[in-house]
C-alpha cells in the first residue's frame, strides 16, 4: 500500500469509530432522556483523547503536501474541494488550529466560490480563538478584498492589533491600517 494511504486510512477508521461511539452515546442519551448528547465534533475530540493534536498535525502535513503538488503541476485549487474536507477534520480535532481556520477560510472565498460558508468558518475559528490575531486578520482581507468594504476591514485589522503577536505583526498591521483610512479618505473625497 502507497505510504500517503496509510494516514488517509488511519483518519478514516478513525472517523467511523467516532461516528459509532456519537451514535452509541446519542442512543444512550435518548435512552435515558437526556437532551445533551454531544456532536459529532465533540465525540470526535473524546475519542481522540490527546491524540487529536497528532492526528490534526498529520493531516496538516497532508494538506501542505497536496497544495505544493497542485502547484508543482499547475493545478488550481478552484478546481479541487477535496482539501475543505480534510481541514475541516483539523479543526474538529484541534479547535486551536488557526493555521486550518485561516487557509479554509481562504480557500471557500477566493478559490472554492463559497464566500459566506468561508466567512462562517472564520468567524467559527475567532469564537474559538479570540485571542489569535491571524483570524482577524483573515477576515479583514475578507471585508477589503470580497465586500469591498474598507470600514469593516479596518474594525477586523484594529481586532487583530489588540491581540498578542510580535513586533513584525504588529508593525505590519498598523501600516495596513494606515494604508486603508489613507485610501479610503481617498475614495470618500474622490467620491
Amino acid at each position: 500500500m502507497k505510504a500517503w494511504r496509510w494516514p488517509a486510512l488511519a483518519a478514516l477508521l478513525f472517523c467511523a469509530l467516532a461516528l459509532a461511539e456519537g451514535a452509541a452515546q446519542s442512543r444512550y442519551a435518548r435512552l435515558q432522556g437526556s437532551k445533551g448528547a454531544p456532536d459529532g465534533a465533540g465525540v470526535l475530540r473524546q475519542l481522540a483523547g490527546e491524540f487529536r493534536h497528532v492526528f490534526a498535525n498529520l493531516l496538516w502535513v497532508k494538506v501542505d503536501r497536496y497544495h505544493h503538488e497542485m502547484e508543482e503541476h499547475h493545478g488550481k485549487l478552484k478546481d479541487d474541494s477535496n482539501l475543505m474536507p480534510i481541514i475541516r477534520m483539523i479543526t474538529w480535532l484541534d479547535p486551536e488550529f488557526v493555521e486550518a481556520y485561516a487557509v479554509g477560510g481562504w480557500l471557500l472565498v477566493h478559490y472554492l466560490g463559497k464566500p459566506a460558508e468561508g466567512k462562517r468558518f472564520l468567524d467559527e475559528g475567532i469564537a474559538r480563538n479570540p485571542r489569535r490575531y491571524e483570524l482577524y486578520e483573515s477576515l479583514g482581507w475578507y471585508y477589503a478584498k470580497r465586500e469591498r468594504n474598507a470600514d469593516r476591514a479596518l474594525h477586523a485589522f484594529r481586532q487583530a492589533l489588540e491581540c498578542p503577536m510580535d513586533d513584525f505583526d504588529r508593525k505590519r498591521l498598523m501600516k495596513l491600517c494606515r494604508t486603508i483610512k489613507k485610501s479610503h479618505r481617498k475614495a470618500e473625497r474622490g467620491a
